[in-house]
């Protein structure tokens, strides 16, 4: 364990050293969350969170080649498990306490009510007779985005361990992933046709209306703690099963 916590300390060390430094990067994000979550619309903190979990781990892998940490990795008496675990360990901490944090701030934000938007989805999603609250739908995208993030950043790690494009290790790619940009690309279409719908600018058909009522169903059944749960075990399996794939690959992976 304590090697662990040495190779995690050292991912610290290099977030914070130097120019460039995630530090300041990770304080704006947090703040923005934290501000816009409780004065603007809580739904801010589940797009804060799936911007962590699109972004973390490529930052992380691009300040390792700049400070030359694969050299530092392979003098050291370490296994590439011990590295691989190390890392996932790491950003599963940093991803679980923002989660952690930005529910609080969901929760505080519903309680004192003074968030610009409050009352306005209340009442949209009361004209379409959903029968839920605004809290339930964010509290119910906030478990998705959770899920989803997690498969993000195990998926994100596995390939930026295991790519056999060196120079992508070695931070001359400066594209952005198709699957990552194409993740993003239908959350923000998502959110725009919800919006859509709450606005009654897009029409919603009876067969549509009948499927969102048997989602709001299953999402709000025993006061929406099965759903919340099933989000929780979706998001740690995908965690694991990544992790698992990428030791597997990078025990295989010529450096």
């Amino acid at each position: 364990m304590k090697l662990y916590l040495d190779l995690i300390r050292t991912d610290l060390i290099m977030m914070n050293g130097g120019k460039s430094s995630l530090m300041p990067l990770a304080v704006m994000i947090l703040l923005f969350g934290i501000a816009g979550g409780l004065l603007l619309d809580p739904l801010i903190v589940v797009i804060c969170m799936f911007v962590v979990s699109v972004m973390a781990a490529p930052m992380i892998f691009q300040l390792q080649s700049k400070n030359n940490c694969e050299r530092l990795y392979a003098v050291l008496p370490i296994g590439r498990k011990h590295i691989v675990t190390a890392r996932f360990l790491f950003m599963a901490a940093v991803y679980l306490a923002l989660c952690i944090i930005m529910f609080a701030v969901m929760k505080i934000s519903f309680a004192m009510k003074i968030f610009a938007n409050f009352g306005f989805y209340d009442k949209m999603i009361a004209a379409l007779g959903l029968g839920i609250s605004y809290e339930q739908v964010v509290g119910m995208l906030f478990f998705v985005a959770f899920a989803a993030g997690s498969a993000v950043t195990g998926m994100t790690l596995k390939e930026w361990f295991t790519n056999t494009d060196h120079e992508l290790l070695g931070g001359a790619h400066k594209k952005m992933n198709p699957k990552t940009v194409i993740a993003v690309l239908l959350f923000i279409a998502l959110y725009i046709i919800i919006m859509l719908y709450f606005t009654d600018v897009l029409p919603m058909n009876a067969a549509a209306a009948v499927v969102l009522q048997l989602i709001m169903q299953l999402v709000t059944a025993a006061g929406g703690v099965l759903f919340s749960a099933a989000m929780i075990a979706l998001g740690a399996l995908s965690g694991i099963y990544s992790y698992i794939c990428t030791v597997l690959e990078y025990n295989e992976k010529d450096i």
